[in-house]
């Protein structure tokens, strides 16, 4: 995602480089909305949606008793085509916060986290197609955050805004 999109989706009546604690109750709810907006995006509810039935792909799979690596793609595609077609999409939650203090991230810091998720729950879990039996055990291994997220993270250490899966 563009830092244009970032601006336009998080930050288009608040200042990108204005530190998410000094913003007020009114600012921070701005922000709140513009996360329930994101978060409800197709992007996100999507990449959210392919890691829910690449997991269940995976379970499949790994619910072989033994199998050569075809047969545990082929189990796992079937099971994640079977989550796609017949599941509603995943819906997220937010719950934001009405003060924010000891943090030193701007607003535009806060945007470059949230605009790495889409892409960082496509890495969460593998995709069928990449099964091994030599890989299959850590295939849903969760990879490090994001740097966007990572440096949020170090300038706001307390600050953990939540989106949960209904």
């Amino acid at each position: 995602m563009n830092a244009t999109f970032v601006q336009c989706v998080f930050a288009y009546a608040l200042q990108v480089m204005v530190t998410l604690d000094s913003l007020n109750s009114s600012e921070l709810a701005t922000l709140c909305d513009d996360m329930k907006h994101f978060s409800s995006s197709v992007a996100v509810r999507d990449g959210m949606s392919r890691m829910v039935c690449r997991s269940r792909g995976l379970a499949a799979a790994r619910e072989l008793p033994e199998s050569d690596a075809a047969g545990l793609v082929a189990a796992c595609e079937s099971a994640f085509d079977d989550c796609v077609e017949n599941s509603a999409p995943v819906e997220l939650s937010v719950t934001c916060r009405t003060s924010v203090t000891s943090c030193e991230a701007t607003v535009g810091t806060f945007a470059k986290c949230q605009s790495a998720l889409p892409s960082y729950s496509d890495q969460i879990v593998m995709p069928c197609s990449l099964l091994t039996t030599d890989n299959i055990a850590t295939a849903d291994d969760v990879p490090e955050d994001p740097v966007a997220c990572r440096t949020f993270d170090a300038m706001c250490p307390d600050f953990s805004p939540s989106a949960s899966q209904d």
